[in-house]
């Protein structure tokens, strides 16, 4: 705009200083044209042009007069033309102005935008700086999440690779402890056959007993009888006697009275004491029995419920141990019962030979039976 204030200041002066020589526009029309080119505004153009189209008329109507009639060209018709540039010079010097108004205004304008597209473009930086961290962070985050994920399953799969082997470790086992309780099954079903045998042949021994004290009973009740049918024979033929009967016989008699007497008593407290060993021995045949029921609802108790320990394990544990026990002390109670009442016989064949004499062909066959039965 500078440039164009100081071509048209330029362009008065010419006009002034060879006015007077009858120079016009005309010659400057093409100097005019490529001034006039720097300014793109309407106004602008307009101007040029009107001063354009006055400068042809001019020099049209120069052309045809000659030189005498150009220096006849009064001061009147200069000051007309000066006053007339004059004007459009103020008209695109307002112009100018608001062009440059209008320049400054865009350049504050685009001051603004420059201003505002350098915020933008730091915050579009800031912005991306911020996203490429939160990419790398996530990307830390999901390569973390993969290495702990591996870690995990490696984990996992020797977890389960030692669970494996456990369980397959518990199955041996399991199995064998199986075979080695079906082993101890099949030897406890034997030994309570055993004893099962073992008690059938007390209970035959019992019963063996019973009979014989029941036969001691009545032999008992005969010597009593006989003691009484002797004791009242005594009484009448001392009755019957004379006080001169000699004292060596009353002495045998008293004596042999005493014998009798004291073995009458004895027979008496062995026939007790037979009653309470056979009472005894009953109920220990009967313990034993119960026993072994209550042992054999046990182990079926034991194989149906798992809360407890193996069979082989309960049965070594308590049912062997006390049924070997009990059944020891039965063994060594036979023995003694055996030996005291073969002592009892043995005593009573010496003394009263007579009193056995039906029962000596029947009592060695039963004690060959016991013996036999007992083991």
């Amino acid at each position: 705009m500078i440039k164009i204030l100081i071509f048209f200041e330029w362009l008065i002066t010419i006009i002034v200083a060879h006015g007077r020589r009858g120079l016009t526009l005309s010659n400057f029309e093409p100097n005019t044209q490529s001034n006039m080119s720097f300014t793109n505004s309407p106004s602008s153009a307009s101007v040029a042009s009107r001063l354009y189209f006055n400068g042809r008329r001019s020099s049209g109507r120069n052309s045809f007069e000659s030189d005498s009639d150009l220096m006849s060209f009064s001061d009147s018709e200069y000051q007309m033309d000066i006053h007339d540039i004059s004007s459009r010079v103020s008209t695109i010097s307002r112009k100018v102005d608001e062009i440059e108004d209008f320049q400054s205004t865009k350049n504050e304008e685009n001051l603004r935008l420059r201003t505002e597209n350098a915020v933008m473009s730091q915050r579009v930086h800031l912005l991306e700086e911020q996203l490429a961290q939160c990419e790398l962070r996530w990307r830390e985050k999901i390569d973390d999440l993969v290495l702990r994920s591996k870690d995990a399953l490696k984990r996992c799969e020797m977890e389960k690779q030692l669970e494996l082997e456990r369980c397959k470790c518990d199955n041996r086992i399991l199995e064998k402890e199986l075979s080695h309780t079906k082993k101890e099954n099949l030897r406890l079903d034997e030994e309570v056959k055993r004893m099962s045998k073992q008690i059938d042949n007390l209970s035959v021994v019992v019963n063996d007993l019973k009979f014989h004290c029941a036969d001691l009973e009545e032999e008992k009740k005969t010597i009593h009888r006989k003691f009484l049918e002797y004791q009242e024979k005594n009484q009448s033929d001392v009755m019957d006697n004379s006080e001169i009967m000699d004292q060596p016989a009353n002495e045998n008699a008293n004596s042999e009275q005493d014998f009798i007497s004291n073995q009458i008593y004895f027979l008496e407290e062995e026939n007790v004491e037979l009653k309470r060993e056979l009472k005894r021995l009953a109920q220990q045949n009967e313990d034993l029995q119960a026993e072994l029921l209550h042992n054999s609802a046990m182990r079926g108790g034991y194989l149906l419920d798992d809360k407890f320990d193996s069979l082989a394990d309960e049965l070594n544990k308590n049912s062997s141990p006390d049924l070997k026990k009990a059944l020891k002390e039965q063994e060594i109670c036979n023995q003694q019962l055996r030996a005291y009442i073969n002592g009892i016989l043995m005593r009573v064949v010496e003394i009263h030979p007579e009193i056995l004499e039906i029962k000596n062909r029947e009592w060695p066959l039963n004690r060959v039976d016991l013996s036999e039965s007992l083991p």
